[in-house]
């Protein structure tokens, strides 16, 4: 994604004497920038009011030119395991997890991806499992704001299924696809590389991003859970330890701590029942440190007074 001409952020936004801030700047021409400090008395950009006030800080930081450069970033929330995971089944692999949609867009939006494996809600809200270019889909498209247990199955001799399950307190509504044409699967079926949940990775970047709600993520073989992700756990952090499994980092900051599926009202803060709260939100534009590299950087000397600053390029 291209960003707009001149844009600009700090690793901090306040700091004490000492404290030195960096500024990553990216731009879309070749033309020098220029940076200056100035403190900011007035920041009102009613004409009728006061108006914007600045003095310039000249004598704290001398204004710097240095060349422009274009620093690209990547919008969209997503997981992906922090190495491989390698997977072998005798008899039939599966993966579920539990999925509450919020948009449908003009692209694929992927559910988990593990090595050939696809799982992935189509533009029309069916959701599509896939192995090795092969392909099922659910006949009916699921409904947004609604909880489903998705559920796709390869069997060791060709079967392809898929099933999603409408939650609901008192009933559940099955909508469930087959396709049993032969694959060429072999007398096992061996999985391996790096999961992604709320997205595609391809190339070392992320796709067909998600929007919506995830929980509890899983991987079986031969009837055994060998991958799992319980996302109520560590809720304040940006990483889910796997169970038997690889960690899975956060990449964009999702939204953490939100009402999942076993959600009843008995509690409304996450802290005291975090079961209650084991969903993660991602969204395709959900945007964190976009890791740019510092253009320059600025030491916070003993003499400057206390204040809002402002550095304009």
């Amino acid at each position: 994604m291209k960003n707009v001409p001149l844009v600009g952020y700090t690793n901090k936004l306040s700091g004490r004497p000492g404290v030195e801030i960096d500024f990553k700047i990216s731009s879309q021409t070749r033309s020098p920038i220029k940076a200056q400090l100035f403190r900011s008395i007035s920041a009102d950009p009613n004409p009728k009011g006061v108006g914007i006030v600045e003095e310039s800080c000249e004598e704290f930081f001398p204004a710097q030119t240095f060349a422009g450069r274009n620093q690209p970033f990547y919008p969209g929330s997503y997981g992906k395991t922090a190495s491989p995971l390698a997977v072998t089944a005798k008899s039939e692999f599966k993966v579920e997890m539990l999925v509450w949609p919020t948009q449908y867009c003009d692209h694929n939006q992927t559910l988990l991806t593990v090595g050939k494996t696809v799982l992935l809600m189509k533009p029309n809200g069916h959701v599509e499992f896939s192995f090795g270019g092969h392909t099922v889909c659910t006949p009916n498209p699921i409904k947004l704001n609604h909880w489903y247990k998705i559920d796709g199955r390869i069997g060791v001799e060709g079967q392809l299924s898929i099933s999603a399950t409408l939650l609901k307190q008192y009933a559940t509504t099955q909508n469930v696809a087959t396709e049993s044409s032969k694959l060429a699967v072999g007398s096992s079926l061996d999985m391996e590389g790096i999961v992604s949940v709320g997205a595609k990775i391809s190339l070392g970047f992320a796709e067909q991003l998600f929007n919506g709600k995830i929980e509890t993520p899983q991987i079986w073989a031969d009837g055994n859970l060998v991958a799992n992700w319980n996302f109520s756990s560590d809720i304040s952090g940006l990483s889910v330890i796997g169970k038997n499994c690889p960690n899975m980092d956060l990449v964009n900051h999702p939204t953490r701590g939100v009402k999942g599926a076993y959600w009843d009202g008995s509690e409304h803060n996450w802290r005291h029942k975090p079961e209650h709260y084991g969903a993660i939100h991602f969204h395709e534009d959900d945007i964190y440190d976009f890791g740019w590299d510092t253009d320059f950087s600025f030491k916070i000397p003993d003499t400057m007074p206390s204040g809002i600053y402002v550095m304009r390029i």
